[in-house]
């Protein structure tokens, strides 16, 4: 399933810094990655590692019931350090996604649509300097069929 991950990935203009997964920085204190504030803003690909089906889908399937497609939820979380900086994130990632047809090698994958997920909200566990960084959570549904 990290194929689908990273097709998306690949979508990301190369001016958003994106991590798979978890995020990765730098800096190490105490012997843990801490973020700095040249780390931010950035985004966090994550998500369902999918389910498989057959015919025209999981409650539908295939009488051979060999699964020939996947659906999957791809989450992103955008972080960034001020309103401004979180806009200029979602103003290059979002439209970088939404309504777009991953490439996924062996499948024929369908239009991904934006869903908001969460309010966009601070996160008081995390300091950096006087700033707490900002963020918000959209998912994407992704459907794909093999190609035979």
């Amino acid at each position: 399933m990290i194929g689908f991950f990273d097709a998306v990935k690949a979508m990301f203009p190369t001016s958003v810094r994106t991590h798979l997964f978890a995020p990765s920085f730098s800096k190490v204190q105490d012997g843990q990655q801490v973020p700095t504030l040249a780390d931010y803003p950035y985004v966090v690909l994550w998500g369902t590692p999918g389910t498989e089906y057959s015919g025209d889908g999981p409650l539908f399937p295939s009488l051979r019931d060999a699964p020939d497609a996947v659906s999957l939820d791809v989450r992103v979380t955008y972080v960034a350090t001020s309103s401004t900086s979180l806009d200029w994130l979602l103003s290059r990632a979002r439209p970088a996604l939404n309504r777009q047809v991953p490439v996924v090698p062996g499948y024929q994958v369908g239009r991904i649509r934006l869903e908001s997920l969460t309010n966009i909200t601070p996160d008081n566990d995390v300091s950096i300097g006087s700033l707490h960084p900002l963020f918000t959570v959209d998912e994407f549904t992704l459907t794909a069929s093999r190609i035979q």
